[in-house]
């Protein structure tokens, strides 16, 4: 339970004794029974930079986020069934200031 959310569920079942298997009941959008479907991460990738007017030679966070984030979509390139998305953005105060902090959460 709570695969979506805090995985309270798996965190429960950590606390005792594990089982040699596990039947998760959960639909796979294919037929009959699927063996490790998938898994899932949780990623926050923070980025910082000097900032500055926009006018400036200052560099900013946002840049930087896209840089890492494309770095990243690159290394996934060619791995069969592994994807991770942007799923949220928090970035930048003012629309003539070059952001400090940006970050973001990976699904």
């Amino acid at each position: 339970m709570g695969e979506e959310g805090d995985s309270r569920g798996v965190r429960e079942l950590l606390k005792g004794e594990l089982p040699p298997y596990i039947i998760v009941g959960e639909p796979t959008n294919t037929v009959g029974i699927v063996i490790e479907y998938r898994g899932g991460a949780k990623l926050l990738l923070k980025c910082k930079a000097r900032g500055g007017h926009s006018s400036s030679l200052g560099d900013s966070a946002i840049e930087k986020l896209i840089s890492c984030l494309e770095k990243i979509h690159e290394s996934l390139r060619g791995l069969d069934g592994v994807s991770l998305r942007v799923t949220k953005i928090k970035e930048g105060e003012y629309e003539n200031v070059l952001p400090r902090r940006a970050e973001c959460t990976l699904i």
